[in-house]
């Protein structure tokens, strides 16, 4: 029981430093009672993942957890809350015992990661998350993931991974999970063993003013190990790119329209005033562009010289777009998510089966979000080789996203 009066409360997280104090004034008498049902998980089924007693480590995050269909768990955790690399473990027997996959990881999250097509051990991933942060970096991987190396490091000064204080046309992005990496496939080279071209489309610093922090594009020739910053590209840049896999055209969008070079980069050509919220490509069709616009979906089938809508009607109550995902097993079945209404937490997700011509809403789960419990940090994929089974956060579906859990 609450007695009417007023009053203080300071809340403190000592492993941050975090400190505040909330004024509190009862103008009349509240009875507060909330029962958890409470639920003992039988020790033959818990293991420890990680324990740091005497520690700053006392929290360590929200963990994320996966099952592949090898039966592999991989979880992943900030180290601490908004401070601290990501640690990510991985588990082949069912969780009995656990490996960390991740040494030398320095950053909070991870924003966007992408696969070299000609060597499946190396990977580059923005590491990023919800702010500003010294860690946030490019790192590189060369051994599937167990070690990593920073490449490239702006820290406060260059990238955030997050546009959480940017208004774009009156809506906020909240977290920044673009497709913003690409190999060029066609760069194969026996010496880095691998692709020698990667491009990188970095988004605006939210935090501070000054050329070195809006958008701009950067190419790595040595597969990843050192960046180049591409001179007069803030126009194209911030947005998503998509390299062709058989000739290596680069294509760049944002809200502003879509550009293609045929040159590495070098030259751009503008094929589209389109105000373009998402736009993927997949192998299996490689002249294809997918562009979403709150319109409807803008398909090219000539790698950007011109875009059809193909959407018959879009769901009425959207505001803004978010993200797009094509399988690459059905390149016309599909699926993206969005904002509903300005409440950050009213996200929806709708998937089509016919190449976008017609829509339907995903169900949701019982506790009302998609893909919960923080759905707009959802970085969601399509299997490449089974249109039905998608991935994303901690939750799956094996039905091509009409439902999830």
């Amino acid at each position: 029981t609450i007695a009417p009066g007023e009053t203080t409360i300071t809340v403190t997280t000592p492993a941050t430093g975090y400190s505040a104090v909330l004024a509190v004034k009862v103008s009349k008498q509240v009875n507060v009672q909330n029962v958890l049902q409470r639920y003992v998980m039988p020790e033959k089924f818990l293991s420890t993942i990680e324990r740091a007693p005497g520690t700053n480590r006392q929290y360590l995050g929200q963990p994320d957890m996966i099952k592949t269909k090898t039966g592999r768990l991989i979880t992943a955790y900030p180290t601490g809350h908004g401070k601290g690399p990501l640690s990510m473990q991985i588990s082949e027997d069912g969780g009995l015992s656990w490996t960390p996959c991740n040494i030398g990881y320095t950053s909070q999250g991870g924003a966007c990661s992408v696969i070299d097509p000609n060597n499946v051990n190396r990977a580059i991933m923005v590491g990023a998350n919800t702010g500003k942060d010294k860690d946030n970096a490019l790192h590189l991987t060369t051994d599937a993931g167990k070690t990593w190396s920073v490449v490239y490091k702006p820290g406060d000064a260059g990238f955030d991974g997050a546009l959480s204080s940017y208004e774009e046309d009156g809506d906020y992005r909240s977290y920044d999970s673009r497709i913003q990496l690409a190999y060029d496939e066609t760069s194969k080279d026996d010496a880095i063993g691998g692709s020698a071209v990667v491009y990188w489309t970095r988004e605006n610093c939210a935090y501070k003013a000054g050329d070195d922090n809006k958008p701009a594009l950067y190419k790595s020739v040595d597969g990843g190990k050192t960046w180049v910053k591409l001179a007069g590209t803030e126009a194209y840049a911030g947005g998503y790119i998509v390299v062709h896999p058989k000739d290596g055209r680069v294509a760049v969008s944002n809200t502003n329209g879509a550009w293609v070079s045929s040159d590495g980069g070098t030259t751009w050509n503008k094929v589209s005033d389109l105000h373009i919220n998402s736009m993927v490509g997949v192998r299996t069709r490689p002249d294809n562009l997918y562009a979403l616009t709150n319109d409807g979906l803008y398909v090219s089938t000539d790698f950007g010289c011109s875009f059809n809508n193909v959407t018959e009607q879009m769901p009425e109550d959207i505001m803004r777009v978010c993200k797009l995902r094509v399988s690459p097993a059905n390149p016309d079945r599909m699926f993206y998510f969005c904002r509903g209404s300005r409440r950050e937490w009213d996200y929806r997700a709708y998937v089509t089966d016919d190449g976008g011509k017609t829509w339907i809403e995903i169900k949701k789960d019982a506790r009302g979000i998609w893909i919960p419990c923080v759905s707009w940090t959802a970085i969601t994929w399509f299997s490449p080789v089974d249109e039905n089974y998608i991935i994303g956060n901690e939750y799956r579906s094996e039905d091509g996203g009409k439902n999830f859990f």
